[in-house]
């Protein structure tokens, strides 16, 4: 978070020269690499997302979100609270840019439904109340209830950042109220589960790391069911200063990926859950799809010429590295939620790793769209990755792509004309690729160095998929 965002910038443009080499070679090659690509119906390591529910700025649960991105708007406003808008003023030079993608009703928590005592409920972070309502309401669109999971073996991974934060009340209560670990554990202490329950924190990977850590538990047959996001609430302005003096913050207060005007990141609150199953098992219970995980992956940085500082090489070796294991045919990608922070070098390092991770398997160009939800609610942290999903899993489900906002003249070290990708900036309809069906991928990068990679299908009932082939367009 302190890293001279000079030496960010230094490091990132020698990461970018790189790349051009490594882009240059790729195109000099006489064919591309091929993948046998997984046969639906004998795929093992096939998760199920069976239930979800989210939060941030703009929209209060799925209906809400989708209605957001569909429509392109935006969730992001002023900060108007005075007692903010004083400590940035008193402790923060430059001055502290006030667009913020705010979570609003954050005080409505019915502490007695889930057995807490007013007084305790007090002593809780935000996060940990919100959680515990999006989770229960994930597992209601599930239709888990809560009496079947007792004593089950059922996992809860929620990606978070921070930990307990200080003050003036010292009690116990207050200091389970804001502990991290406490975010997972609350969970499974409510529904009285007996698997992991896992916090992780990866910074802004945090979340998709949770989800790829809870489908290899559910594919090593360690737990039946997980539970899975991460969540970010911003209750205390000290954190807005620190990301400002490391330069990270949008002066403008716009979010612009993939644009040659990004300068920065906004932030916002959020939360995102999805409820995991084994496919087979799903399919067993005739539960509902919203789509089926075929891959997913984690990597590290490693040493970079800073620890913030991104490294594209480790990027596309992720990248490669879940297309080979999960045997997934890089042209049947048709959609690619990115992390799009909207940083003038950030983002092409991380089009560049795709780029080059693409062009290992195909030559073809402009054929898979590309964006980014964070111009549309801001960078939720910890629930970045988790919320990039859940756009995705909306979009299969109304089997249309959203636009990506904010876009008007590309990022001048992008070249997306001889890239296999375009900016998304209209409501499409998503056609089917050459097995039926909409295939989609999502990244998470976090400033730790953890990354996090993840393909998810559209459910196909396999008594409809020929029809599909002949109806459908790729």
């Amino acid at each position: 978070m302190t890293t001279d965002p000079s030496l960010i910038t230094r490091a990132t443009e020698a990461d970018l020269k790189q790349t051009a080499k490594n882009r240059h070679s790729t195109n000099g090659r006489k064919g591309a690499a091929h993948i046998q690509s997984y046969d639906r119906k004998t795929s093992d390591d096939a998760i199920a997302v069976i239930g979800l529910s989210c939060r941030c700025a703009g929209a209060h649960g799925q209906d809400e979100l989708w209605e957001l991105v569909s429509q392109g708007r935006d969730g992001i406003r002023e900060v108007e609270r005075k007692d903010w808008l004083n400590f940035f003023e008193k402790n923060s030079s430059p001055r502290v840019p006030i667009h913020y993608g705010a979570m609003e009703e954050l005080e409505y928590f019915d502490s007695l439904f889930f057995n807490i005592s007013p007084h305790e409920a007090e002593c809780m972070d935000s996060a940990q109340c919100i959680l515990l309502e999006e989770s229960y309401k994930a597992l209601e669109d599930a239709g888990c209830f809560r009496f079947r999971l007792k004593e089950q073996s059922v996992g809860t991974f929620i990606g978070a950042m921070g930990g307990a934060s200080g003050g003036e009340d010292v009690s116990h209560f207050s200091m389970l109220g804001n502990d991290t670990s406490i975010l997972s554990a609350r969970i499974a202490y409510y529904l009285d589960l007996k698997g992991p329950a896992l916090a992780i924190n990866t910074a802004c990977s945090s979340s998709l790391v949770a989800i790829d850590l809870a489908c290899q538990s559910l594919q090593n047959r360690k737990i039946d069911m997980a539970i899975a996001g991460g969540v970010t609430v911003y209750t205390n302005p000290g954190g807005f200063v620190a990301m400002n003096n490391a330069g990270m913050l949008s002066p403008t207060g716009s979010c612009r990926p993939f644009d040659n005007a990004a300068d920065g990141i906004v932030v916002g609150d959020g939360v995102g859950i999805v409820i995991l199953k084994r496919l087979e098992e799903a399919e067993r219970d005739n539960d509902r799809m919203y789509g089926v995980i075929r891959g997913s992956g984690t990597n590290q940085d490693g040493q970079t010429s800073g620890i913030t500082v991104p490294s594209f090489l480790s990027q596309r070796q992720l990248e490669e590295s879940v297309y080979k294991k999960s045997k997934i045919c890089v042209e049947d990608i048709q959609y690619i939620e990115a992390h799009g922070t909207a940083t003038k070098l950030g983002d092409p390092i991380e089009i560049h790793a795709l780029n080059d991770s693409f062009r290992k398997f195909t030559k073809k160009k402009k054929f898979c769209a590309i964006g980014s939800l964070k111009a549309n609610i801001g960078h939720t942290a910890a629930a970045a990755g988790v919320l990039s999903l859940i756009k995705i899993l909306l979009s299969l489900k109304n089997k249309q792509m959203a636009p990506s906002i904010n876009f008007d003249t590309p990022n001048q070290h992008i070249d997306f004309e001889n890239s296999p990708f375009f900016v998304n900036q209209s409501l499409r309809d998503w056609p089917v690729n050459s097995k039926a069906s909409r295939l989609a991928a999502v990244s998470s990068l976090g400033f730790s160095g953890t990354n996090a990679h993840l393909v998810i299908e559209e459910y196909l009932d396999e008594s409809k998929v020929e029809g599909r082939k002949v109806e459908g367009t790729s």
